[in-house]
């Protein structure tokens, strides 16, 4: 009887063990949820995150094409508004503007495409050099968060992160380029802090939708 209650026993420990550890388990599983559901701010970044996944697989593109002259197209969603620039002194070929609830107070997130011609051909790391340059010297309070190798129009190019402040806006960039002959094509894209995750993936997929045309003609003096 002894031998039979002391099994007994041991049987109840080892259940009870069992059960503390798949309650553990649970309560593991659940508490990031928990977290999720109180805690707003999480709650809205997952949420916008999900319908910004969603509404790209929905999104209709368009081709903006600037062969001609710049030597470039790419893609931007069709809802998108353009602002074409193609002036050939600064460099500026266009901007693109996604559409939003109209609020003068409001940063208008934006991606703007500059072909710059060199005066001769340089190396991607020189014009990197340069280019970073220029960020921290003409943007006030700038701070590079991410500087690495990328591709662009399946070319070697760079990406640069950064923020700093535009007026009174407190804004972040992703800036891509790459050198091709005596040209260099830079895609930025610009929004506030608080939005830039918003269009970041439209953002991607725009840059990568860019290709450098080879027969292209310069445009009159």
């Amino acid at each position: 009887m002894q031998a039979l209650s002391s099994l007994v026993t041991k049987t109840k420990s080892k259940w009870w063990q069992k059960r503390k550890i798949a309650l553990a388990l649970v309560l593991v599983a659940i508490v990031p949820f928990i977290v999720v559901l109180v805690h707003p701010e999480i709650r809205q970044n997952i949420s916008g995150l999900l319908q910004n996944d969603s509404s790209l697989t929905k999104t209709e593109f368009s081709t903006f094409d600037s062969s001609n002259f710049f030597g470039f197209r790419m893609k931007y969603p069709k809802s998108w508004r353009i602002q074409k620039i193609e002036d050939r002194f600064t460099g500026d070929v266009a901007k693109f503007f996604p559409l939003q609830n109209s609020d003068s107070n409001s940063f208008q997130p934006e991606i703007s495409v500059e072909v710059q011609d060199l005066k001769k051909p340089i190396l991607l790391p020189d014009y990197t050099n340069s280019r970073v340059n220029e960020i921290t010297q003409f943007l006030k309070n700038p701070r590079i968060h991410d500087s690495r190798s990328a591709k662009l129009a399946n070319l070697p190019a760079h990406e640069v992160v950064y923020t700093g402040k535009q007026e009174q806006y407190n804004v972040k960039m992703m800036a891509v380029w790459t050198v091709k002959g005596s040209r260099a094509y830079i895609v930025t894209y610009t929004a506030e802090e608080s939005q830039y995750d918003a269009f970041l993936e439209t953002a991607q997929a725009m840059i990568n939708s860019l290709e450098i045309r080879e027969n292209t003609s310069t445009p009159s003096k």
